[in-house]
């Protein structure tokens, strides 16, 4: 017999037990539960853990499928969900009772329970993760919708129609060709005269409407769940001392996704700044991490007895990292604690960049769409090649043809190597011209790569012995990111910079990594993005996101009096991705020497 898993391991998971051992069809191989301790048992039966091992004893022990055996619908339905991202391939499996009488022509979906006297009439088509409790009764040409249940001893009319996840409750009676919503409760002992819509309550005899219900409600819609109320708290920590760095660093393994990105060797990229840090937590477990700088505003215009900040976010991809179980609802708490604590700490604006993991998502401020950022599938090399724009595959050969040749350092990147790549990097800073914040130290790259040595990436492209182009690359969750790198002008025309990126997409494939992120330009659309876009035409760009926030209104506007606009202009300017922000800061570093 196939193997299966039971989800679930209360009462119901035992009704459900008994049903399938009597059908005989499957073999139960365990119970999988998130609130029961692992290793328990019911009726011989271990607990194994929790839905997110299913993949793993899946593939270890050849499952086959399971049942969700959860009596309450609405929590049966998002497992259904959670399950289905996990394990792609799983089955769900039916359980019938025996003893259940089904008519000809009936339909039941996949996921349901059949219990003990239970009678199905002809042509009813019952959906998928439904519960159909004992001794109920169901004539003919009814229809069930997915993950809704039918009590002991309901007894349901023809042609009546029950909408997902709406709840028949013991002992109701249902007459022929009522229909009933999506989500509504029909409680117990109710007479059900006519129809009722979406997301009600209907008690009594005749059944009448009581009020409305949500999600937060029991699937029986009488009490509240068991849920605890989650408590939040941000806690504001400013790392100073080589034990907050080793928190930090503890910290940030609690969050698997993206966290290369996170790091301190990553963040801090001026020696003269002090990293900060919000740790959002939920019931006192982390949920959202945010690293930024607190800058003091210096200004004549600011009250000397009173300091005045701004906050930015480090340089390249950062904003809040989350935490895969943080809802909706949690990142908008997050962000209103954010804002209280700003305001109770005298923080006059908040300049974020976002990743490109959809972090911006719920954010509190301006929403600026900044830059579009090519992001390439790694596929077979042949169809990539296919795909490249053909002056790229004209370069590549022209670069063949002049001997240019790559070196990729992966693990081991000699100190060598970094004062190659880091010269390169310097001179390319200077011949663009490039701001000061590009200017990276050499201490930078050193503590990044030497204490994130599967992380990094660097490649070098020589012509003969000597080093002409580079780039330094992050590898984090599948993707390689381009980060900082440089070209010698003197040899663009031997068409090193579009080898360099056909052997790291060569280099990628042959490390099984799936996308290769190029970054997007320095202003949107401009030549810079079109040229990495000739390497992947085809493939969807993701959006870079900043966030601009005003939260003293009033201490902004007199910081930028200088400039003589007006509310309605400065308000203009904050969502203009084209223009510095916070704008006051323009003025200030103009009058800064250097």
């Amino acid at each position: 017999m196939k193997k299966i898993l039971i989800i679930g391991a209360s009462g119901h998971a035992k009704v459900v037990i008994d049903i399938v051992e009597k059908q005989g069809e499957y073999q139960i191989f365990g119970l999988i539960d998130s609130y029961k301790q692992k290793g328990g048992k019911i009726y011989d039966y271990t607990i194994l853990g929790t839905e997110e091992t299913i993949p793993e004893i899946s593939n270890t022990e050849d499952i086959y499928g399971c049942i969700i055996a959860i009596g309450d619908n609405f929590t049966r339905k998002k497992l259904y969900k959670k399950i289905s991202e996990l394990h792609a391939n799983i089955h769900f499996v039916s359980a019938i009772h025996p003893n259940a009488v089904i008519g000809k022509n009936v339909t039941i979906g996949d996921g349901t329970v059949v219990m003990a006297g239970t009678i199905i009439n002809s042509d009813t088509i019952i959906g998928k993760h439904c519960i159909l409790n004992t001794k109920c009764s169901i004539d003919h040409d009814m229809y069930l919708g997915d993950f809704s249940s039918i009590a002991p001893g309901v007894t349901i009319g023809g042609n009546v129609e029950v909408n997902k996840c709406s709840a028949i409750s013991l002992g109701a009676k249902i007459i022929e060709n009522v229909k009933i919503g999506n989500n509504t409760v029909v409680g117990a002992g109710a007479l059900v005269l006519k129809s009722f819509g979406d997301n009600e309550i209907v008690y009594g005899s005749p059944a009448k409407s009581i009020r409305s219900r949500t999600e937060s409600d029991s699937y029986l819609g009488l009490i509240e769940t068991n849920e605890l109320v989650p408590e939040y708290s941000l806690n504001y920590v400013s790392i100073s001392t080589e034990n907050d760095i080793e928190n930090y660093n503890s910290l940030i393994q609690e969050f698997r996704e993206f966290n290369m990105f996170y790091s301190i060797e990553y963040c801090n990229h001026s020696l003269s700044k002090k990293l900060n840090y919000f740790l959002f937590k939920k019931n006192d477990d982390p949920y959202i991490l945010l690293p930024f700088f607190l800058n003091e505003i210096n200004s004549p215009l600011v009250d000397s007895r009173t300091k005045y900040f701004d906050v930015s976010t480090p340089y390249g991809f950062s904003g809040p990292l989350i935490n895969k179980r943080t809802t909706n609802t949690d990142i908008k708490y997050f962000w209103e604690y954010v804002d209280n604590w700003y305001k109770s700490n005298n923080v006059v604006t908040e300049f974020i960049r976002f990743h490109l993991n959809n972090n911006h998502s719920g954010y509190s401020g301006k929403l600026i769409p900044t830059l579009s950022n090519v992001h390439g599938k790694l596929t077979d090399f042949n169809e990539l090649w296919f795909n490249f724009k053909p002056k790229v595959r004209n370069n590549y050969r022209k670069a063949i043809s002049n001997k240019l040749r790559s070196e990729i350092s992966f693990e081991v990147i000699t100190a060598e190597i970094l004062e190659i790549f880091y010269d390169i990097y310097i001179k390319t800073m200077f011949r663009n011209e490039a701001s000061q914040n590009y200017f990276l130290s050499y201490n930078y790259f050193e503590n990044l790569v030497w204490n994130h040595k599967n992380k990094i990436a660097l490649i070098l492209i020589y012509q003969g012995k000597t080093a002409i182009s580079t780039e330094l690359l992050i590898i984090n969750d599948g993707t390689m990111y381009s980060y900082l790198g440089g070209t010698l002008s003197e040899y663009f025309n031997l068409r090193p910079n579009d080898f360099l990126k056909i052997e790291m997409i060569k280099w990628g494939l042959k490390n099984n990594l799936k996308y290769y992120s190029l970054g997007g330009g320095r202003t949107e659309n401009d030549t810079l993005y079109q040229y990495k876009k000739t390497f992947f035409p085809k493939d969807e760009d993701i959006m870079f996101y900043t966030g601009r926030k005003i939260v003293n209104h009033q201490m902004y506007y007199l910081l930028c009096k200088d400039f003589n606009l007006d509310y309605k202009e400065l308000e203009n300017i904050l969502i203009d991705p084209k223009i510095y922000f916070p704008l006051y800061n323009n003025k200030l570093k103009d009058k800064t020497p250097g």
